[in-house]
């Protein structure tokens, strides 16, 4: 499997963050990832999102788990309200994102996670009205051709 890479495109007037994520995820990509999103000047601890982790492999230890689950708790007063789906399609996945949905459901209850298996029923749980299944879809479909070219 490719080394960990991302993609991603915020859309402020949405109130969404469109993310794509390919190759093996470990610690320390994961808290990469987050800081790069982190710095990026549109992003906003408010903003939905919408994951594709379909082509992830996670490579997480328990104590990986645990660090990343420490990371929550000591940042939980800055993020906001607001909904993730993540879409997956391996045990893999839906193993790491389980545990990422107990954590953010205990440790920063305002926010809502669930797992999907397709991208129509993550933006039917998102549920935003200003923005269609169509364009989303071609978001993820761009953010993915991106990546690979």
């Amino acid at each position: 499997m490719p080394q960990f890479k991302f993609n991603y495109k915020i859309s402020s007037e949405n109130n969404l963050i469109t993310i794509v994520e390919i190759g093996v995820l470990n610690l320390k990509s994961l808290f990469s990832f987050i800081k790069a999103l982190n710095s990026d000047p549109l992003f906003s601890p408010k903003l939905d999102h919408i994951v594709d982790l379909n082509d992830i492999k996670f490579e997480l230890t328990l104590e990986d788990v645990n660090k990343y689950v420490q990371h929550l708790e000591s940042n939980s007063k800055i993020y906001g309200i607001k909904k993730i789906a993540l879409i997956t399609n391996t045990p893999n996945q839906v193993v790491y994102s389980t545990l990422f949905k107990i954590a953010k459901e205990q440790l920063q209850p305002l926010q809502s996670v669930e797992i999907f298996s397709t991208l129509q029923s993550a933006y039917n749980f998102i549920g935003k009205k200003t923005i269609s299944f169509n364009q989303v879809s071609q978001t993820i479909n761009q953010l993915k051709k991106e990546m690979i070219a």
